[in-house]
């Protein structure tokens, strides 16, 4: 959930004299459920919370799993513990790809979503490997975009519905950011709102990750289980520059 939707729901909760806020956590079938959760102080915007008692929770270098990252240091979430499961049934090789042994002689379950742990142990969830996109910046240095933190600044906007980002494939930078955006009803497509929500971007994001290309539409596609599917965008995207 990012930022924009928690504090709208906290707000609700408030509205309704509730003393509470939004509680979060994350889960894992393989983990039996859930494996952080958050609490009266320690329920930070757009957190999961901390490991349950004895789950043990480490980020590491999604290109070589045995460097663990410090603090504050974005990687791949992964998590031990004894209630992991032994494996997926008659499914060797689909488990061999999910639990790993690291150099710490721990079984590790490497949940492909990428994150960060501050100085409290308080999680971060901040996307997925598999929609890491490559880029080259103007440097010439190959560096990662990361769809889902342009999401997270873009839906900030006042204006922002929905919001989807996507890499668009270029001869010299290899693939470009672009924002596909659904507006708020009260909002009208027009270049000073572009280039409003593009200054949003310049200021809360590295410039290598602001989009290049904005897009709107009334709606977006979805899976069949009602997430954004961003593959469709990519697909809808590659149609339209085989016909320019």
């Amino acid at each position: 959930m990012n930022e924009k939707k928690e504090k709208e729901i906290n707000t609700i909760f408030a509205e309704y004299g509730a003393k509470i806020k939004l509680a979060k956590g994350l889960g894992s079938t393989e983990m039996v459920s859930a494996v952080t959760a958050t609490y009266e102080d320690c329920n930070l915007l757009s957190s999961v919370g901390i490991p349950l008692v004895k789950v043990n929770c480490k980020i590491v270098n999604p290109e070589n799993y045995n460097e663990e990252y410090t603090y504050n240091q974005e990687g791949e979430i992964c998590f031990a513990g004894p209630q992991l499961m032994m494996g997926y049934y008659m499914k060797p090789q689909a488990t061999d790809e999910i639990i790993r042994n690291h150099s710490d002689g721990e079984r590790w379950i490497h949940t492909g979503d990428l994150g960060y742990l501050n100085e409290d142990g308080i999680l971060f969830v901040s996307g997925r490997i598999k929609r890491i996109i490559m880029t080259k910046g103007n440097d010439g240095i190959v560096t990662k975009l990361f769809p889902d933190r342009i999401e997270n600044v873009v839906s900030q906007h006042s204006a922002v519905s929905l919001c989807c980002a996507i890499g668009i494939p270029d001869k010299e930078r290899i693939n470009i950011p672009k924002i596909v955006i659904v507006l708020n009803d009260s909002y009208l497509e027009n270049d000073e709102l572009t280039n409003n929500i593009l200054e949003h971007c310049k200021n809360c994001l590295p410039t290598y990750m602001v989009p290049e290309i904005v897009e709107y539409m009334d709606e977006l596609p979805r899976t069949p289980r009602g997430k954004i599917d961003y593959r469709a965008l990519e697909k809808m995207a590659e149609e339209q520059n085989i016909g320019g």
